[in-house]
């Protein structure tokens, strides 16, 4: 476990003074941690001891406390030389700590100081605090409860009256923040812990091509196999960033093997407001503010991975406590894409400053997003269901026109025209949840051309969950409830659909047109000359 010290004061003013008092009781207090989160080691180690007065407010006969060690050397100096070169601000406003060389002065300084003109409550006690803690020995008191539980409860029970500094010692990289605490404790004590985490999540855009419209940015989406796929990271900034000398930050962002991300399309936004809207992206010049890495590829299971890393989030312009970090990039689908219910799972997490007096980092858990594409195949038979060579199909979609102010549509072909002189199967890859048209572009030779088919494509799944997941996928006439019988969805919830072709008309054997032309011709002169010979019969008889 690495020691991790907690970042903020109690309120109370540290009146020690040199007045005659009363020395400690057998009466011992305790420090109450209200947090229920699992995961902490607190830790109480006494910084200043002394005399209690009556009324239980003043320590006098102020000594350096057990939990400290004055013979420790940190960085060439011990704990008499490293207070005394504390300075806090700068002017009128400055204070000093030089000529503070027993803890009677040290305590004074601190009494005397920690609300003065010009710093807040905490800047001259969070300056002590900071280096008394490089000074710890052995803890007064220790509560612990493990990371698995499900709840937890915290008690530094047994303390003498004093002054404690508590830490609180975690796994390193695990999802926790501390600060540091300087608890005056004269009676038992409630201690509220106000350190603070970043939270990261992970968004893509979800847009619908036949709709139109804005996107919607959600933890699951559907694309085209073409389209460019949009992806969102919002980051939150602690609200005591300000504990911290420096902040690293760091999103590690990992997509499926089945998409590539573009580097050169990340861009970075800051801004106390919950989405981009029209704030302008960072600029990045010379990696001044943030450094995107180059992707690497697990060998095991083909996902990528890339960060953007801020070495110091403090001098990120906007940057303040409670401020949002935004990562906006963009990725397309490769052979690798996983079609159907399966879809490409891609999630983020980050790691941030969790140690406001040293190095140390936690990092949160992963967030998930999922991108979804499906295909259809087509199946080319005969009348009798046997497979049929030599014929094409093309794909189109149903899309706004780019000149129509009144929202018309049009068809856009997806790809190229599918065929071949042996190909009977035809797969169609990369649909998403819009409306298309497939037309047999080459027809077999001596078939009839198949009836086009216009269908639409619904695909359903958690829009906004922790774990998003696939609902179902279902073919409908356009524009309406009837699904389409002729479709059938796989287990792998893609679809497929048979299209027959007729044979053409039988025609004669032998000869052509002209000899039907004959045919016909022939038959009516024979018409013409039996009437005219009835006709001369009945005259010849008229005249006898």
């Amino acid at each position: 476990m690495k020691r991790k010290l907690l970042a903020v004061i109690c309120s109370v003013v540290m009146a020690m003074t040199m007045c005659v008092g009363v020395a400690f009781a057998d009466t011992t207090c305790s420090i109450t941690v209200n947090t229920t989160e699992p995961g902490h080691t607190y830790k109480a180690y006494q910084v200043f001891k002394g005399t209690l007065s009556k009324d239980k407010n003043t320590l006098s006969n102020v000594e350096w406390g057990d939990g400290v060690d004055q013979t420790k050397v940190v960085d060439g100096k011990n704990l008499k030389a490293a207070v005394q070169e504390i300075s806090v601000g700068t002017g009128d406003n400055a204070v000093s700590f030089a000529g503070c060389d027993t803890p009677a002065k040290v305590a004074e300084k601190l009494g005397a100081n920690q609300t003065a003109a010009g710093k807040t409550d905490n800047d001259v006690v969070d300056a002590f605090a900071k280096v008394v803690a490089k000074y710890l020995s052995s803890p007064q008191q220790t509560a612990s409860v493990a990371p698995e539980a499900a709840t937890a409860s915290y008690v530094l029970s047994g303390l003498q009256p004093g002054y404690y500094i508590v830490t609180d010692d975690v796994a390193n990289g695990s999802n926790l923040a501390e600060s540091k605490y300087l608890v005056q404790l004269t009676n038992n004590v409630n201690m509220n812990p106000k350190a603070d985490k970043p939270t990261v999540e992970k968004k893509v855009q979800e847009f619908n091509d036949t709709a139109g419209g804005e996107g919607v940015w959600q933890d699951a989406a559907d694309y085209d196999g073409a389209d460019t796929i949009k992806f969102q990271l919002k980051g939150t900034v602690p609200s005591r960033i300000a504990d911290y000398s420096t902040y690293k930050y760091v999103f590690t962002d990992t997509l499926s093997k089945g998409l590539d991300v573009d580097l050169d399309s990340v861009k970075v936004y800051v801004t106390t407001e919950d989405s981009v809207g029209s704030t302008a992206p960072l600029s990045n010049a010379n990696n001044a503010c943030y450094t995107v890495s180059s992707v690497t590829t697990d060998e095991a299971s083909g996902n990528k991975t890339f960060t953007i890393t801020f070495t110091d989030l403090k001098k990120v312009p906007g940057v303040a406590a409670g401020a949002n970090v935004f990562v906006q990039y963009d990725a397309t689908f490769n052979e690798n894409v996983a079609y159907g219910s399966a879809g490409n799972l891609n999630t983020v997490n980050l790691e941030y400053s969790n140690n406001p007096n040293g190095e140390g980092t936690g990092k949160t858990p992963d967030d998930k997003v999922i991108v979804f594409t499906f295909k259809a195949t087509v199946d080319k038979v005969d009348k009798d269901s046997q497979p049929l060579k030599g014929a094409g199909f093309t794909l189109y979609k149903q899309t706004p026109k780019s000149d129509s102010a009144t929202g018309e549509k049009e068809w856009t072909r997806v790809g190229d025209e599918l065929k071949g002189q042996e190909m009977t199967k035809f797969e169609f890859k990369g649909l998403d949840s819009g409306i298309y048209k497939l037309e047999e572009t080459t027809v077999p030779d001596g078939y009839n051309r198949a009836a086009a088919i216009e269908f639409e494509v619904r695909a359903s799944y958690d829009a906004l969950g922790d774990d998003p997941r696939f609902t179902e996928l279902k073919i409908y006439k356009p524009g309406t409830d009837t699904e389409i019988a002729e479709f059938e969805i796989d287990s792998a919830k893609n679809a497929s659909i048979n299209i027959t072709n007729l044979a053409g008309s039988v025609l004669p054997s032998t000869g052509g047109i002209g000899t039907t032309i004959f045919y016909v011709v022939g038959a009516c002169l024979v018409v013409i000359a039996g009437v005219a010979l009835v006709a001369k019969r009945r005259a010849a008889a008229r005249r006898k």
